[in-house]
């Protein structure tokens, strides 16, 4: 009972060891986004500071402190690369060889064998390694950008919350759209893929028999299905990306038009209504990022769902009765050995 709930553990055990890797990952993203608060901090210091006061030292302080927030953003932004890509490698690492497992059992038990699994475990490697990564584990900050802008005037701050609104409904739209042509276009892609494996193992009888032409119609059958599914999906999810793009720029425009005539009212500075637009653009980026990838983050979550499924479904066999070490003893009785094309023996009677 121990050796079959195996991978069950090993399954629990990966995704804890992912939540304590989230943690960091969410203290990466608290850094790097507090940094990012240095470039709007600089444009409304300068235009409201430097420009009204002309000291060119409090241009040059500036500026070196703002250069050096940058700077440390992008080596805690490399850092977060880096760790993402090593957290990919050990899931890889620390799975594979219970998927392995898995699907050889689940081979001998009559299912179908294939290599889908490890194709899964690869596609959950790379896409930690992705961008896309990034965007969703940027997007908790959003609410503190909207925050930040609703304390410089509450008018800026609900066109930045409605636009956020907005783009987390595209999102929604973008998931409810796309999930099902996702899917079929996965299931036939796996399926076509597993008809031509099967083919290449018995490549000989395939030949001889002549299933030739037929293996190729029916994959082109099932391939010309998982193509037309990834079109409907790809079609649907390039709307959701250009409604996203256009919004967020619509918006940018809107609260700087906005910004403007605040200034125009007295209630806001020429620097409040640039670092408005900065940070209203930094607050919807990971929702639109999101969108765009939404596909690559699909298909990662639909390959760790079948690889959770098979660990749970089919653990690996039992180990077998440890055997002792072989020690390596050779005996012989009257052995004469001739080498090839010699006459003579050069061992007899050994």
């Amino acid at each position: 009972m121990a050796e079959r709930a195996r991978p069950h553990f090993a399954v629990q055990f990966v995704v804890r060891s992912c939540l304590r890797a989230l943690v960091w990952l969410l203290l990466f993203s608290l850094g790097i986004n507090l940094l990012i608060l240095a470039s709007p901090i600089y444009m409304m210091q300068v235009f409201d500071r430097v420009l009204a006061s002309g000291r060119i030292e409090t241009l040059i302080l500036l500026t070196v402190i703002a250069g050096i927030a940058v700077f440390v953003m992008g080596i805690v932004e490399t850092a977060r690369g880096r760790f993402l890509i090593r957290v990919g490698n050990w899931l890889d690492h620390r799975l594979s060889g219970h998927v392995i497992a898995s699907a050889l059992t689940a081979r001998l038990a009559g299912h179908a064998g294939s290599a889908q699994p490890l194709r899964d475990l690869a596609t959950l490697r790379s896409t930690m390694a992705s961008p896309s990564v990034n965007a969703v584990i940027d997007t908790p900050w959003v609410p503190a950008f909207i925050v930040i802008i609703w304390l410089m005037h509450p008018l800026l701050g609900l066109i930045a919350l409605g636009a956020a609104i907005v783009l987390f409904a595209v999102a929604l739209v973008n998931e409810l759209v796309s999930r099902n042509a996702l899917r079929r276009a996965g299931q036939f892609s796996i399926a076509a893929t597993q008809s031509v494996e099967s083919a290449l193992r018995n490549a000989e009888v395939v030949q001889a028999l002549g299933m030739l032409p037929a293996l190729l119609g029916r994959y082109g059958d099932t391939n010309a299905k998982a193509l037309t599914s990834q079109r409907q999906a790809g079609d649907r999810g390039a709307a959701m990306v250009g409604l996203s793009k256009s919004l967020r720029l619509f918006v940018q425009i809107v609260i700087l038009g906005s910004g403007a005539w605040l200034v125009l009212q007295g209630q806001l500075t020429s620097g409040g209504m640039i670092a408005a637009s900065i940070l209203l653009g930094r607050a919807l980026a990971p929702v639109e990022q999101s969108i765009g990838a939404w596909r690559q983050l699909v298909g990662a979550r639909d390959a760790w769902q079948r690889l959770t499924r098979l660990l749970a479904e089919v653990p690996p066999q039992a180990k077998g009765m440890s055997l002792p070490v072989p020690q390596g003893e050779l005996a012989c009785q009257q052995m004469t050995f001739v080498p090839a094309g010699h006459e003579n023996p050069i061992l007899r009677d050994i």
